[in-house]
């Protein structure tokens, strides 16, 4: 955890938002995180339980119900907007509308900072996998999925694959929205 607010706070420091939204907060663990760099910060996550624990530890943020495919916000509203290990558990039928939701809400000149596995990427799943929760997706197929964007940043958190047993949850990208 505290490698990966490092690496949050080496790539948002010296910049401020004036809203952002998080997709798939859980229990909002890295909310205070991102919500330092945004005067509102807004928290989402399809899981009811969760957004109740998020609630009562950081009541100053706001938390709403809401599914990454169908975000109920205005074009436009958010000129930060983040996702940490949320869309590599997008199925392939929906990733393209999680996407464009993302992409909808977000700002001109917005950022977008994303973590997400893609260490096997390039692995092809069989037909007996058909439980698999988690889609391996290159840094290739997110540049693909946010076509507006430039990718600014990416990398894996290196202090983590250094702790003998852990790795990076995943690839950290930061995406700017151009011009």
């Amino acid at each position: 955890h505290n490698f990966e607010v490092l690496t949050i706070q080496q790539l948002l420091d010296g910049k401020s938002y004036r809203r952002s939204l998080e997709v798939g907060c859980g229990f909002g663990r890295l909310s205070p995180h991102f919500a330092k760099y945004s005067a509102s910060h807004t928290g989402v996550d399809i899981n009811n339980l969760a957004l109740g624990l998020a609630r009562a530890s950081y009541p100053s943020l706001d938390w709403r119900y809401a599914s990454a495919v169908e975000l109920p916000f205005s074009d436009q509203e958010f000129d930060f907007v983040s996702t940490w290990t949320v869309l590599q558990h997008i199925p392939p039928t929906s990733i393209d509308r999680a996407a464009h939701e993302l992409d909808r809400v977000l700002g001109p000149r917005g950022t977008l900072l994303l973590c997400e596995e893609t260490r096997l990427a390039s692995e092809s799943m069989n037909a007996d996998q058909w439980h698999v929760h988690t889609w391996h997706r290159s840094v290739e197929s997110y540049r693909a999925l946010f076509p507006s964007f430039s990718l600014l940043y990416e990398d894996y958190i290196h202090e983590i694959d250094r702790i003998p047993g852990l790795e990076s949850p995943g690839r950290v990208m930061m995406f700017r929205r151009d011009a």
